[in-house]
């Protein structure tokens, strides 16, 4: 009988070889990777990292390297997860390189700016954001990438441009970008906002309200995440009268350490 330390049959076979056999049996993204299982007490795939202490080693690493760990903030996320505790122990994963967390806006902020400031709110999902965000934010590590995603902000009316400003300068808002901003330990951070209407006065007025989020927090962010990239998108909604817009906006934080790395350098050389 083999022992929990040992790979078994395994070391048979080259390291590159069990590399390539975790790959191809280990799953490409986890969805909601806090619980275990799925409904039922069926595993998602991981199996092989009961086998033993040693092949859980080795096939842990090929997995945070490559798998897409997705976590979406909602209601049935609190439902499977359980205590703060397990959240936080997930969240101080430091060998986690690829995340998307996302979260409903009525979560995070609330459908209308009087709700910021409404003590009476469900504020736990947007606790729970912001810890997250301050774990992933922690350490030396270099990590691959986090997208964030706030969907659908779809707002109840319609803002003119001082209301716009309240609403971007709100402590909770400004926050939030805060937290963004101090993701300079990953390669690339994704930012994307959604927002769908029937409405088409109001979807525009959305839509711009979009724009001003993302010049926003591109300016909060320049600083230490550098400048970014941005795209956005109009989707036609199938048998519907509206339609989806998209905000991304992408920042490479490591090259913009690098290239602050290398003017300092420069500079020192030039004197």
């Amino acid at each position: 009988m083999a022992s929990a330390d040992s790979l078994g049959n395994f070391r048979a076979f080259p390291a590159e070889i069990r590399n390539q056999i975790y790959r191809l049996a280990l799953p490409n993204i986890l969805h909601d990777p806090l619980g275990v299982t799925k409904p039922g007490g069926r595993t998602r795939n991981l199996g092989i990292l009961l086998a033993s202490r040693r092949l859980n080693t080795e096939a842990s690493a090929i997995l945070f390297s490559k798998c897409l760990f997705k976590a979406n903030i909602n209601q049935s996320f609190f439902m499977i997860n359980g205590t703060m505790e397990r959240i936080l122990s997930f969240s101080s994963a430091h060998f986690l390189q690829h995340l998307e967390l996302a979260i409903p806006a009525d979560n995070l902020w609330g459908w209308d700016l009087p709700e910021l400031d409404n003590p009476d709110r469900e504020a736990e999902a947007s606790k729970v954001f912001l810890i997250l965000l301050s774990e992933f934010a922690k350490g030396n590590s270099v990590r691959e990438s986090i997208n964030i995603i706030i969907y659908p902000w779809l707002l109840r009316k319609t803002y003119d441009d001082h209301s716009q400003r309240e609403y971007l300068s709100h402590p909770k808002v400004v926050e939030v970008f805060g937290a963004i901003s101090r993701l300079n330990n990953f390669k690339k951070v994704t930012m994307r906002f959604s927002v769908s209407g029937e409405d088409r006065y109001k979807f525009q007025n959305h839509v711009t309200f979009f724009m001003i989020a993302g010049r926003r927090l591109a300016r909060f962010c320049r600083a230490s995440l550098g400048d970014c990239k941005s795209q956005q998108a109009f989707v036609p909604v199938e048998g519907r009268m509206w339609q989806d817009f998209t905000l991304e906006i992408q920042f490479f934080p490591q090259a913009h350490a690098l290239q602050q790395k290398l003017g300092g350098i420069e500079a020192g050389e030039r004197k």
